[in-house]
């Protein structure tokens, strides 16, 4: 977690709190431990049993060295793409005030929330089809994912910064990039290191996005992995590939970690002017990004064979094409992904708080700081790692579960558990400690003053991460192309089948389905939008 969290947290802690909190915290760890550490112990220990030369024959394979080097050169530019034009956007829009930049900012966040499946089904109705598997899609399809989260999270923390540094350095003769070169730029460097680390992570466990526009040539290592376990049923080398993702991954965690300064407490910047023409350009380049594929892809489901434009792809939903592998109209795959998520986002919110308490609360530091790598260790473990772990560890005894229709949520609130935690975190870590010793004060339990104190001041930050934890497990497909069941698929497993194969009328019904789930997670990440504080 965020250094500057960590510290803040753990200087609210002036009395000393109840043990309870440390079995919440406890039972927080034990969620995590069971359904992502346990999991991705027994893979890595199927695949040193099964075969201890795997390691030895990955890195005399020329496909797999390939591999490794288009997972770390895409992520590389992806990443290096993203921060560079975020930067750059930020600083043109902080601090302009105009009509409807928090709906601008939000609108660009939407791709971040979007389903893997449907980014790549909207490159594929976007790019030329020479263009529409290789390198170029892959990367472009990387930017559009985070480029707006990341330009609304940097210009969120420059218009928090204290003015009065950049006004000083303006008054003694500074030009206005020179300023901002060297007073803001310095004072977001955490942030920018905390953003490049995530976007990074998120590019080097790329997998609906690589499987779809990757093609033949282009693979991730999440996609060989994939591939390795379930085409090639060789266990020991999928295994022995997610060991050495989880330790790249992890070392890159580790370093963002540590490269993020610890700063004080902010205050809101009073400095305010009107927009200028290279702020509005700059508005139009970001909206451009995020709405020409959004657009690309509602006209594509809006063709019809004939090639005129209709709601035949929609109406198509409710029927079952032969050879797409599906037994059940497309849109039923809605309902299903609908219970999934509703389940998933309830365990996610509840262990999440579990944790928190743990991190904000517990008595002890070494149970706090264990309570946030519990948190952060979903980030560093793919997907793909996990549902393969999952089907390992959950197939046979002790914990014959393979069957059970909540391993599939389960494993889905641990992917959005991170993401929950790092929202919730902030706003219990700032709530001041003298509001509960007053409630204490006037006779209040601990539990009592939690609820009527603590978890009221951060009711806004628990929707808001009840809402993002929902879009997240909504789109999930890591997992779901591992666990799910044949006869019931999620939506993103439903799009995936769809989109693979040939047909005007079932690329219609991929574009169609991608349509209505992008709906869907924009629908909720606008809801959860009116949960956030004003300032912001």
């Amino acid at each position: 977690m965020d250094r500057t969290i960590r510290l803040t947290a753990h200087r609210r802690l002036g009395r000393r709190p109840p043990r309870a909190t440390s079995a919440l915290a406890a039972l927080g760890a034990a969620f995590v431990g069971l359904f992502a550490l346990y999991p991705f112990a027994r893979l890595v220990w199927r695949g040193l049993s099964d075969g201890r030369g795997a390691i030895a024959d990955l890195v005399r394979s020329e496909r797999i060295r390939r591999i490794v080097w288009f997972t770390l050169w895409q992520s590389a530019v992806s990443t290096a793409v993203v921060i560079g034009l975020g930067v750059a956007i930020a600083a043109c829009l902080a601090g302009r005030s105009f009509p409807g930049k928090r709906a601008a900012l939000a609108l660009a966040a939407v791709p971040f929330t979007l389903p893997t499946v449907v980014v790549g089904t909207a490159f594929l109705a976007t790019l030329p089809s020479e263009w529409r598997q290789g390198r170029v899609a892959v990367i472009s399809a990387h930017i559009f994912f985070n480029i707006g989260i990341t330009t609304r999270t940097l210009t969120l923390a420059i218009e928090r910064l204290d003015a009065g540094p950049w006004e000083a350095a303006r008054t003694l003769g500074a030009s206005p990039f020179v300023a901002w070169r060297t007073v803001t730029l310095p004072a977001i460097r955490g942030a920018v290191v905390g953003l490049a680390g995530l976007v990074a992570t998120l590019c080097l466990t790329s997998f609906g996005v690589v499987l779809l526009l990757g093609g033949p040539r282009y693979a991730t290592v999440d996609v060989e992995i994939y591939r390795q376990a379930l085409q090639l049923s060789r266990i020991d080398r999928a295994a022995a590939l997610a060991s050495m993702q989880f330790v790249a991954i992890g070392g890159l965690l580790w370093w963002a970690g540590r490269r993020q300064p610890a700063v004080g407490a902010t205050r809101t910047r009073p400095r305010v002017v009107r927009p200028t023409l290279i702020t509005l350009c700059a508005l139009t380049v970001l909206l451009g990004m995020v709405f020409i594929p959004l657009t690309a892809l509602v006209r594509r489901s809006l063709r019809q064979p004939d090639s005129s434009l209709g709601f035949v792809n929609f109406t198509n939903l409710t029927t079952v094409r032969r050879g797409t592998g599906l037994t059940d109209p497309p849109l039923r795959s809605l309902l299903v992904s609908l219970q999934s998520t509703a389940i998933a986002t309830a365990l996610a919110v509840v262990i999440a708080l579990t944790l928190v308490i743990g991190a904000t609360r517990a008595p002890r530091p070494t149970v706090r700081r264990w309570c946030e790598r519990m948190a952060s260790l979903p980030l560093a473990v793919s997907a793909v790692s996990l549902g393969l772990g999952v089907l390992i560890a959950f197939s046979g005894r002790p914990l014959p579960w393979r069957r059970s229709p909540l391993l599939l949520p389960a494993l889905q609130a641990v992917v959005c558990l991170p993401f929950v935690v790092r929202t919730l975190l902030p706003a219990f870590a700032q709530i001041p400690v003298r509001l509960s010793d007053a409630a204490a004060t006037l006779g209040a339990s601990p539990w009592r003053a939690w609820a009527t104190v603590d978890f009221a001041i951060a009711a806004r930050a628990l929707a808001l991460a009840t809402g993002l934890g929902a879009t997240v497990a909504l789109g999930e497909f890591g997992a779901a192309s591992l666990l799910a069941r044949p006869q019931a698929p999620t939506v993103p497993v439903a799009i995936a089948r769809l989109a693979g194969r040939p047909g005007a009328v079932v690329q219609g019904q991929a574009a169609a389905l991608a349509v209505v789930l992008a709906a869907a997670a924009t629908a909720l990440i606008l809801v959860t939008e009116q949960f956030r504080g004003a300032d912001r």
